[in-house]
């Protein structure tokens, strides 16, 4: 099983690259605004190429404009040779077809999972509901309430034909998906259809949004010139009545998952093609020595 360290920090690239990963995943996965210039792409390739590691191009959610920059860069990389590109947007996924030495890979922006919700663990412990014609106060249920929650939380946008037939006309046949400890049946029918799977572990998208919470806390006065403070910072947001944290991280909200040595052990026998482990200020996976050391976790 193929082992991938994801980072948008050029400055980081060279020390990831020259670690025990087996390939280097380069990008901005959320933020458009973040997407590396074609000089800082031209150099990131370079970088990952000359370590002799396999290089995947990720890309977020694009307007128009973004869009045509994403075009200049698969020019770039179309003339390298093969490589894949990670597509969160329809527009990009469509583009694509007009480079044939890219292949696409669904990004996890196109890949719905309701179990990444915060409140997926809680509603299916308690099976907690609103009575109906009652007050609007959350009712503890029983076996079948908690049941149906299961079967809501274990679904994915990829369980439907039509979508996979719509995916698989456009060659995809990769995506990316979260580890999350009540969602593993959501990937049997994904994997029936022919996908192969890639896991990201430790942080589970719950929202994102264009515009970034991040920048606007922090002062950034344009998103064009941003610092990207996101590289080094990140915010812990609690509800201390429901006793949930998420973490915000530029535009991004995410659910921070641990797995344990027991999960981790199950995971290395669910027949994955890759592992994703992401550079980031919430996991302080933010060095090459902490990111060696999680990797041997993954092969022993």
């Amino acid at each position: 099983m193929k082992s991938s360290v994801q980072t948008n920090n050029l400055g980081l690239l060279e020390e990831v690259a020259s670690g025990s990963c087996d390939a280097v995943r380069f990008g901005s996965e959320f933020c458009e605004y973040s997407m590396p210039t074609l000089n800082e792409l031209k150099k990131a390739y370079e970088i990952v190429n000359a370590k002799g590691k396999e290089f995947t191009y990720v890309t977020p959610r694009l307007s128009n404009g973004g869009i045509e920059k994403l075009r200049r860069q698969l020019t770039f990389l179309d003339k390298q040779g093969k490589s894949d590109i990670v597509l969160n947007d329809y527009g990009a996924l469509n583009i694509l077809e007009g480079y044939p030495n890219l292949s696409p890979h669904l990004g996890r922006q196109m890949v719905r999972l309701p179990a990444r919700s915060p409140w997926a663990r809680l509603l299916i412990k308690g099976g907690i509901f609103f009575k109906p014609g009652g007050k609007n106060v959350l009712t503890k249920g029983g076996f079948l309430k908690k049941r149906w929650y299961r079967r809501v939380f274990s679904s994915s946008s990829l369980d439907f034909q039509y979508t996979v037939e719509l995916l698989l006309d456009h060659g995809v046949r990769r995506a990316d998906v979260d580890w999350i400890p009540h969602a593993p049946s959501s990937f049997v029918f994904m994997k029936s259809k022919g996908f192969d799977l890639s896991v990201h572990l430790h942080l589970a998208p719950v929202a994102f949004t264009r515009r970034c919470h991040t920048a606007r806390f922090l002062g950034e006065s344009s998103l064009k010139k941003c610092s990207r403070p996101c590289s080094a910072r990140a915010f812990l947001l609690r509800n201390e009545l429901c006793d949930l944290s998420v973490w915000l991280n530029g535009n991004a909200v995410f659910n921070y998952t641990q797995p344990t040595p027991v999960e981790l052990r199950n995971l290395k026998k669910g027949d994955f093609a890759e592992f994703v482990v992401t550079t980031n200020p919430i996991t302080g996976m933010t060095s090459r020595e902490k990111i060696d050391e999680f990797i041997t976790l993954l092969k022993d």
